[in-house]
């Protein structure tokens, strides 16, 4: 029990010792700063009505004591009232990010119960299902954790999140797509020196979370499996939980061998209970039922039903494949094809009896009965990664609406209507690209996929400054996946240097714009390196590398890149105008970012953005132009000047809506708002904003959609509307706190807690 004391401070510093937290961690949990704890321990300061209810939260107070917690932290109260029988669990807000099952699990109800135990043992925190590809190891681990959500009490307090690795193509990029699923940005701070896995250890540290990392087989030569080994020691109350075709072979490792579900054994057994009695054949009929609704067994047919169970030994996958068959073969017919050796997918096991077969044989069975046609347009599909839409399977694969319908018809490709595009199943697409690795045309079909993509890139980033660019930035989000592996493979090609980087330039403004930051990072520094680039292409490559270092808080750093850049883009005359105009223009951002570090930069931004504007004019560039003419407003703007800023932002404005570019003009507008505010015209101010805040959301920049919110919230408190303030600072804080903004999100809850002390 704490003691009683008519000190606040003293009783809050009770209580987070009782929770074993330092003072560091309970100030990461709110966050705010270390300070803000320090003083409210010692009494130095009281905390505002939104700063003690996240303080009650952390402090892990019950709905009945949080009352009397938040009285005594405003001083309506004395502290003595505040007693505890034992010390509370702290528990952040869980975190619950499962995609939905796409099809009931059949059977797995004595695997659920085995994995449900494993997972309540102290002493397991990595649990690996394993087995062949197509067991239904992911559909399993969904399951499981669905189960694990409604359990009460709940075993893991913070949270399940899921993390889909199937189209990660390196090591490089787990640890990017395990922050994209925890909803949190490693994108770097100024002045934070944390590398991502760095951050992404600091964030999982407190919590006691379940994360599921799906399909890591492709992943394992390239030293996946010391990522797996940082997290567990990085993040000691966390537990993992993966899926692959082979072990991770860590001493952690609690495995869990996936096997074919229940099916009738010996000839005639199906024969001795009902067909929901054994769960393959509950799923080969249903999956047959899907493909042909008025699918019944006829007579004689229950001995074929099991012997085909027998000869896939209940893979589901298999099962699925098999029946896919029923608009074409009798089940006897299936269960003559099926027979023969199944490889179970390469198993690396030397102990696995010899009946133990692998389903390259059930696809092998499809090969065999695809046309040459067929077989060649399957090949050459397979290098898509994350889908393919109709005109890339023409273009790359030779595939025609005719032969893409033949495909889906033999389950070999699934068509997505909502999106308009066609995707493989990544064990039939691997098996295609083994078939395509077995003939001299890898590398040709690979090199149509990358001209495609670069093409597409290069289409894309002309339409990012026109009416179109929305369109656009959805369409290359949607097919990130084939431009991370068309990049990937044109980085080995020593021939392609040029094309590569090419490509990476094409891109750099659409992960800038889509908050892609490291990722951009990666791949420019990768391109920097390449050899033989024209003098225009290493430009272009330079220029973007600054531009992405500003984003960093990395002036030092933009101003090199940019200088060298400029450089180049000089040396080509007239044809360098357009690139000298971008990189003079990125220079003053440096310089402006520079101004408070190193006062005198002011007027060299100034000068930069001059000569941006010049150029761009001279090129006829109406983007650039605008671009420019924003910046200006925010120079004139820092040096007092109104009216110079105002009529650089209201000419940037007209530009930007001249080509209907809906980011510059969003950005533009919400400066424009900035000035109105200054000028004290609330109404013009709130009108601005507002228009800037819907062009920010549409164009999904999170960043400057939580800046817009900072400034409708001070809109509303010169209208004295402290609660509609309060809710924008809210939507801010939430803005800011999923890009994992800590400093911008902390500014926001000072700012509230100022709103509500007033």
């Amino acid at each position: 029990m704490i003691d009683n004391t008519d000190s606040f401070g003293y009783w809050v510093r009770r209580r987070r010792r009782a929770l074993d937290l330092s003072q560091a961690a309970l100030a990461q949990q709110m966050p705010c700063s270390l300070a803000m704890i320090k003083k409210i321990e010692s009494d130095v300061r009281r905390p505002s009505q939104a700063l003690a209810e996240r303080l009650a939260v952390c402090l892990a107070l019950t709905a009945g004591e949080r009352k009397d917690f938040l009285a005594a932290a405003r001083g309506q109260q004395r502290v003595d009232a505040l007693l505890l029988d034992q010390a509370p669990v702290l528990r952040p807000a869980p975190l619950n990010r499962l995609p939905a099952l796409t099809a009931p699990l059949i059977g797995r109800q004595a695997e659920l119960t085995a994995l449900a135990v494993l997972l309540a043992s102290p002493d397991v925190r990595l649990l690996s299902i394993v087995g062949p590809g197509g067991m239904g190891k992911t559909r399993l681990a969904l399951a499981i954790a669905q189960a694990q959500q409604i359990q009460q009490p709940r075993a893991f307090n913070d949270g399940i999140v899921f993390v889909d690795l199937a189209p990660v193509a390196s090591r490089d990029f787990v640890v990017l797509a395990i922050a994209a699923a925890l909803g949190i940005d490693l994108a770097p701070r100024r002045g934070d020196t944390r590398s991502p896995i760095q951050q992404l250890l600091e964030f999982l540290r407190p919590r006691q979370l379940l994360l599921i990392l799906d399909n890591l087989e492709h992943l394992l030569k390239d030293s996946v499996a010391s990522l797996v080994l940082d997290l567990l020691n990085g993040a000691p109350s966390i537990k993992l939980l993966t899926t692959s075709r082979q072990r991770l072979n860590l001493r952690e490792e609690q495995l869990y061998a996936l096997a074919g579900l229940h099916y009738p054994v010996e000839p005639g057994s199906a024969n001795s209970m009902p067909n929901e009695g054994f769960a393959a054949t509950t799923l080969l009929l249903a999956a047959a039922r899907r493909l042909r609704p008025d699918f019944v067994l006829l007579p004689g047919e229950m001995d074929s039903l099991g012997q085909i169970c027998r000869a896939v030994e209940g893979m589901p996958l298999a099962l699925e494949l098999a029946a896919a068959w029923v608009d074409t073969l009798s089940l006897s017919g299936i269960a003559a094809e099926l027979q023969g050796s199944l490889d179970l997918l390469a198993s690396d096991l030397v102990d696995l009896p010899e009946r133990h077969r692998s389903i390259r044989t059930t696809f092998d069975a499809t090969w065999r009965r695809l046309e040459p046609a067929e077989q060649e347009a399957f090949m050459r599909l397979s290098v898509f990664r994350g889908g393919l839409t109709r005109a890339a399977a023409r273009q790359v694969a030779g595939a025609t609406l005719s032969m893409l319908a033949q495909l889906i018809g033999k389950s070999l490709l699934q068509f997505q209507p909502a999106l308009e595009r066609y995707q493989l199943h990544e064990v039939l697409r691997q098996y295609g690209q083994e078939k395509l690795a077995a003939t001299e045309a890898l590398d040709a079909v690979k090199h149509q996929h990358f001209e495609y993509y670069l093409t597409l890139a290069e289409t894309a980033a002309e339409r990012l400054f026109g009416n179109e660019q929305i369109v656009w930035l959805e369409r290359l989000e949607t097919e990130h996946d084939n431009l991370r592996a068309a990049l990937t493979w044109g980085l080995a090609q020593s021939v392609l240097t040029e094309a590569v980087a090419r490509l990476v330039i094409a891109l750099a403004w659409f992960w800038r714009i889509r908050s892609h930051v490291l990722e951009g990072l990666i791949w420019l520094e990768q391109a920097i390196r390449l050899p033989g680039l024209t003098t225009a292409t290493r430009a272009g490559v330079l220029y973007h590398a600054g531009h992405l270092a500003w984003m960093q808080d990395d002036f030092a750093g933009a101003q090199a890149r940019t200088q060298e850049s400029l450089r180049l883009w000089q040396s080509l005359g007239p044809a360098g105008r357009r690139g000298a105009g971008y990189a003079s223009h990125t220079l003053g951002m440096a310089f402006y970012g520079t101004e408070l570090r190193a006062p005198g930069d002011l007027m060299a931004a100034l000068h930069s953005f001059q000569v941006s504007e010049d150029l761009f004019a001279a090129v006829g560039d109406v983007w650039g132009v605008a671009f420019a003419q924003q910046w200006l407003a925010f120079v004139h703007t820092a040096q007092g000047d109104r009216v110079a800023a105002l009529a650089a932002a209201e000419a940037s404005l007209a530009g930007f809506r001249q080509i209907g570019n809906a980011w510059g003009a969003g950005l533009t507008l919400g400066a424009l708002a900035n000035l109105k505010l200054q000028a004290g015209d609330l109404a013009a101010a709130r009108d601005l904003a507002e228009e800037a805040q819907a062009l920010r959301r549409q164009i999904g920049h999170r960043h400057s959609l939580g800046v817009i919110l900072e400034l409708l919230a001070r809109i509303a408190r010169k209208e004295n509307k402290p609660a509609e303030a309060a809710v924008f600072y809210q939507e801010a804080i939430l803005v800011f706190d999923s890009m994992g903004n800590q400093p911008s999100a902390a500014q926001m809850r000072a700012a509230l807690a100022a709103l509500t002390t007033v």
